[in-house]
């Protein structure tokens, strides 16, 4: 608009009138007070978007970095609360990170070199240690047993079990024929969630093909010629027996229960039917 005035203001100059000055003094390209704003370029558009995706990104940095603060002992606050959560499982309590106990990780004294964990209840209430804790919920500290102490504790439960319930016990296709013996002192015949007396039978009939078969547990280390395609050592062997009658047995070996049902069943994801887990 300005250089089209001015230039007006030349041609009017150049036939001697007065307009010809006066337009000639006006600004040249001045912008007016109602020039419209120009819309924002792709560009422009482009990187706000990107300013406003960083500010969460800073937020979670930070969160991060407070995940990653460990107290004196050298752990984070999920790595502490994880393990209350362990010891109250251990104890007979309940899994405190679901009904909503929480860890942070804070210096007790101002003298302190770190921080320390401070365990806090879903009502707020702060406790300095996991013993605080299990003392709060009523929890008792469970006592250690010798190997010893656990296999007398173990047969006085057998006695007892057999004298309420008499071999041989039926609990569905499956039929518990004899208990065996535990073998405590030998490290391979258990482990902390399973006992595999030796000399334990068991029969299950499938219910759908009416097979019958038999379940063993073997002394690996005790096998006789009639067991040799087992192998030895000082572990147990697990023996199926598909009853065939008329001296048409099939035996089936392995190193675990599902070992030797998987090989019985022709399937490999067939769960052991010994009944060890029911029983």
């Amino acid at each position: 608009l300005g250089r089209q005035a001015f230039s007006t203001g030349e041609d009017r100059g150049r036939l001697g009138g007065r307009g010809g000055s006066a337009a000639a003094t006006m600004p040249v390209g001045k912008p007016s007070s109602h020039r419209s704003v120009p819309a924002p370029s792709p560009k422009d558009s482009e990187r706000g978007s990107k300013g406003d995706k960083e500010k969460p990104a800073k937020e979670h940095k930070e969160e991060s970095s407070a995940d990653k603060q460990k107290s004196q002992a050298g752990k984070t606050a999920k790595q502490h609360l994880n393990e209350l959560v362990e010891k109250s499982k251990a104890h007979g309590g309940p899994d405190l990170r679901k009904i909503g106990w929480t860890c942070k990780l804070e210096k007790r004294t101002p003298e302190a070199e770190g921080p320390d964990p401070v365990f806090i209840d879903p009502e707020g209430k702060e406790f300095h240690r996991s013993k605080e804790v299990l003392r709060h919920l009523g929890l008792k500290a469970i006592r250690l047993m010798t190997r010893e102490e656990a296999y007398d504790t173990a047969r006085a439960y057998q006695k007892k079990a057999i004298q309420d319930h008499p071999l041989p016990l039926s609990v569905g296709p499956i039929t518990i024929v004899k208990l065996g013996k535990v073998e405590y002192q030998r490290a391979g015949f258990h482990s902390h969630r399973h006992i595999f007396p030796v000399g334990f039978v068991s029969t299950y009939k499938d219910p759908d093909s009416s097979a019958l078969y038999e379940s063993e547990i073997l002394d690996g280390a005790a096998l006789d010629e009639k067991h040799a395609e087992a192998g030895k050592g000082d572990t147990p062997v697990f023996l199926v027996t598909k009853k065939g009658g008329e001296g048409n047995d099939e035996r089936f070996y392995g190193r675990s229960a599902k070992e030797a049902w998987r090989k019985a069943l022709e399937d490999p994801k067939c769960e052991e039917r010994m009944g060890l887990r029911e029983h």
